[in-house]
């Protein structure tokens, strides 16, 4: 009995230990690089091709609205988010991943493709943990064909349908996380 209520007192013990070291991730929704670059947002410099962030954001209207939801989303579960249109202004588009101070980075893109009269969307999304560079969460899905047209319709519908299936993956993997971090605390004497 003695043993059971050490142990007990040692596991309560490091639990806030454990929680105080993983906290809720924060998330920055930026457009896929490669998306971006293949539909002509890129800038050319010496160190070769990038991603134009700015141009992207003043030319796709889609983006914002479409952004929006998906922060409100987020920020529904309890997560924090960082407005990327922000990072942009205050900090250029070199720094934004550094500047942000997000610890997700989750890169958005997708596809219309139109069936006559109907459209349908297809949505990728993937979350990088921006501290070690690995992936966190991934979602690639596309929604029912619908005589709607409106691709931030159809994109929004999409995120809507299926994000607790990326909710569900990124949780799994912040969890392991927090598992990873509670078994390298050093255990109390």
């Amino acid at each position: 009995m003695k043993k059971i209520l050490i142990l007990l007192s040692a596991i309560i013990a490091m639990a806030p230990v454990c929680h105080s070291q993983i906290q809720k991730p924060s998330v920055m929704v930026v457009p896929d690089s490669t998306w971006c670059i293949d539909n002509g947002f890129a800038i050319t410099s010496p160190t070769g091709v990038a991603p134009d962030f700015n141009r992207f954001i003043a030319e796709t209207p889609q983006w914002d609205i479409v952004v929006s939801e998906l922060n409100e989303r987020i920020n529904n579960r309890g997560l924090d988010t960082v407005d990327l249109k922000r990072v942009l202004v205050s900090h250029g588009q070199d720094s934004i991943y550094s500047a942000s101070g997000a610890d997700l980075i989750l890169y958005l893109s997708w596809d219309i493709e139109k069936m006559g009269p109907r459209s349908s969307a297809t949505v990728y999304l993937k979350a990088l943990d921006r501290t070690n560079g690995k992936e966190a969460a991934r979602l690639t899905r596309k929604g029912f064909p619908s005589i709607n047209s409106n691709t931030t319709t159809l994109v929004k519908n999409v995120i809507y349908e299926n994000i607790d299936l990326f909710y569900s993956e990124l949780y799994g993997y912040y969890n392991a996380k927090l598992m990873s971090a509670c078994q390298q605390t050093p255990r109390p004497r």
